[in-house]
């Protein structure tokens, strides 16, 4: 096959899943189809295909080198997939193993291996192989709404950004989007998935799935552009809220001190981080030591969730705003070494 289609094929693959017959991810298909072949066979292959891949290469890689992403790492850190002989997460083995074949290419190779929770005891700083690598929480965010516009300008068709609609369109983002990158990013994927004939459509759907609110900001222009097929692909922020608890005593804390004070709450330290990695709080600085669940749309879901009356048979899950005493008494006891509820350090 000419080497010059093969990334238009994958490309392909990834955006029309009908063309391969497929009901799920692409990547699904090819694990499948890899966990049926030899390891032997498997790494035969790789070694192969780094080795063609070396010729390929710019000059400017051969100088600067490569970045090779590794993300949600953290699943590859879970205890229950720990090498029980050797006492190490799989993480350890994903990354010697890449970093030997990719010695191949002769050229420089950053890792970036993204995830929370992942044990820093597995990779000391201490010891040679490790001694060059550096911890950080300092990924960046949409900070300003300049920052986040710069980011959405270029999918936007060119004359919108200038409409009303436009401007309006844009300013809505930054009110329910910042600042995580991911947060608009989905939203991103949801307006070219409808080709952007929906803008305003699409981030009202966008906030009524992500956190079960019925915006009304951008009514007048919703109206002029009608209605559309397209739906959001992702799950309500109050299903992750509701499966973890102690992500239910933060965001519990978190509002009632916006009722009580009018002002955030300080932050959590990095004790709590099972908040960040359920995708309620975040990283405040760069030395992952400090949390907060400070993002809008994720503290209105947070609200709207624990208002919510109790719902019968659930004799543990005292949501309502009104049962206090109730709702911190049961999360007392489900602090990590013994921290009392109203602890936010």
């Amino acid at each position: 096959m000419d080497n010059d289609i093969l990334p238009k094929l994958w490309f392909l693959c990834q955006v029309w899943r009908t063309w391969l017959d497929a009901d799920d991810d692409l990547h699904n298909h090819i694990y499948r189809t890899l966990s049926r072949k030899p390891f032997a066979l498997i790494v035969e292959e790789l070694s192969s295909v780094v080795l063609e891949i070396k010729p390929l290469l710019p000059d400017i890689i051969k100088r600067e080198g490569l970045f090779v992403a590794i993300d949600e790492a953290n699943v590859a850190s879970e205890p229950a997939w720990w090498d029980r002989e050797e006492k190490h997460p799989p993480l350890k083995n994903l990354i010697r193993t890449w970093q030997r074949h990719l010695a191949a290419l002769d050229c420089p190779i950053t890792f970036v291996v993204a995830g929370t929770e992942i044990p820093m005891d597995a990779f000391p700083s201490a010891s040679p192989e490790w001694s060059n690598w550096r911890w950080t929480s300092n990924t960046g965010s949409f900070d300003t709404p300049d920052v986040q516009r710069d980011y959405i300008i270029p999918f936007l068709p060119p004359s919108f950004p200038e409409t009303p609609s436009g401007k309006a369109f844009i300013e809505r983002v930054w009110n329910w989007c910042q600042p995580r990158h991911r947060l608009t990013a989905s939203l991103i994927h949801l307006l070219i998935e409808d080709k952007f004939r929906h803008p305003h459509v699409m981030l009202d759907r966008y906030i009524k799935r992500l956190i079960t609110y019925e915006a009304t900001d951008g009514a007048a222009f919703s109206k002029m552009e009608g209605s559309s097929d397209t739906q959001p692909y992702f799950y309500a922020i109050d299903g992750v809220i509701a499966s973890d608890q102690l992500a239910q005593s933060a965001a519990h804390e978190v509002i009632f001190h916006y009722i009580m004070t009018g002002g955030h709450p300080r932050h959590y330290g990095v004790d709590r981080i099972n908040i960040v990695t359920r995708g309620v709080g975040q990283f405040k600085d760069g030395a992952m030591q400090v949390i907060a669940i400070d993002q809008p749309g994720i503290t209105i879901a947070a609200a709207i969730w624990l208002g919510k009356d109790h719902e019968a048979g659930q004799s543990e899950e005292l949501r309502s705003l009104k049962l206090f005493s109730s709702f911190s008494k049961t999360f007392n006891l489900r602090w990590p070494n013994g921290d009392k509820y109203s602890s936010a350090g």
